[in-house]
Order: structure tokens, then C-alpha cells, then sequence
């Protein structure tokens, strides 16, 4: 094999690597959702670390990428600015590793998507707890003269009172 074709190879080995951990990540974002749902803050913390984890590995492969998207580009002798997996797979003399090339450029990006609708969903389930969070303290918070509360027989209390709802809870 040539030269281009080690690293369109090597190449190839890092996009399917970089797949399976953005394949990782969809999986993270569906559990968050869940958990999020639950509200199952000791799990959520414990899966947030697992991910941590799985995205610094995704850097480094992704640096891994661009370093040999550099070697490669050199060896053909082209700018590696702007260069897409498209142009390095029309390079290769091997006409199967360049499609393979492309079609695992393709499966990242696909992933890449569905992860970014995940994680959109994700940022709506934890704007909604805070949302509902600072709400219960803003009622437990607020005095008796800025909130309206009812009696156990469903009757307003009218009493004017500043002690808050947390200290009856407390």
C-alpha cells in the first residue's frame, strides 16, 4: 500500500473510532433525558462524569484526525485548509476506502445531528426543572402579603402575615 492509502487507512480507523464515541454520547443524551424526567440527581452526576469522559476521548481522536488530515494532505501535496473527507477520498487510489471514507464522514455527521436534537431536548428538561425549582422557592420564599393562599376548606386567607411558607414547612 502507498503512502496516501496508510493514511486514508488510518484515516478511515480514527472516523469509525470518532462514530462509535458520538454513537456513545447519543446513548448519554437519551439516558439525561430519563433521568431528567425521574429527576435521579445521583445518577445524572455519576453519568455526567462517564460523558466528561467520552468527550475528552472524542477531542483527542478528533485532534488524532487533524493530524492526520495534515500527513496526508503533505504527502499529496495540497493545503490542508478546508480539505472535506470528500476531496482525501477522491485521492485515494483505492476506490472502496475512499467510500468508506466518505460513507463514515457521513455516519458521524448523521450522528452529529441526532446528538445536537438530543441535547436540544436535554436543555428544555433542565430549563423546565429550573423553572419549576425557582418556583416552588419563589412560593415557599414569599410572604403571605404578595402571594395568595387558601384555607384547608378552599377559603382565602386574608390574614396579613409576613411569615413565609418555609417556616411553616420547617
Amino acid at each position: 500500500m502507498d503512502k496516501a492509502g496508510e493514511y486514508a487507512q488510518n484515516l478511515l480507523h480514527v472516523l469509525q473510532e470518532e462514530f462509535q464515541l458520538t454513537g456513545d454520547l447519543i446513548g448519554f443524551a437519551r439516558e439525561k433525558e430519563q433521568l431528567l424526567a425521574r429527576a435521579d440527581v445521583k445518577s445524572l452526576n455519576d453519568l455526567l462524569t462517564t460523558e466528561e469522559e467520552t468527550v475528552i476521548a472524542l477531542r483527542e481522536k478528533e485532534e488524532e484526525r487533524n493530524r492526520n488530515v495534515m500527513e496526508f494532505a503533505d504527502v499529496l501535496g495540497v493545503s490542508p485548509v478546508g480539505l472535506t473527507i470528500r476531496q482525501l477520498a477522491e485521492w485515494t487510489k483505492d476506490a472502496e476506502l475512499g467510500h468508506r471514507l466518505v460513507s463514515a464522514g457521513n455516519d458521524i455527521a448523521v450522528n452529529m445531528r441526532e446528538l445536537s436534537r438530543h441535547n436540544e431536548k436535554v436543555k428544555r428538561l433542565l430549563k423546565h426543572q429550573v423553572a419549576y425549582t425557582e418556583f416552588m422557592l419563589n412560593l415557599l420564599l414569599s410572604t403571605k402579603n404578595q402571594a395568595i393562599f387558601y384555607n384547608v376548606q378552599g377559603n382565602r386567607e386574608e390574614k396579613e402575615n409576613t411569615v413565609s411558607r418555609l417556616n411553616y414547612h420547617a
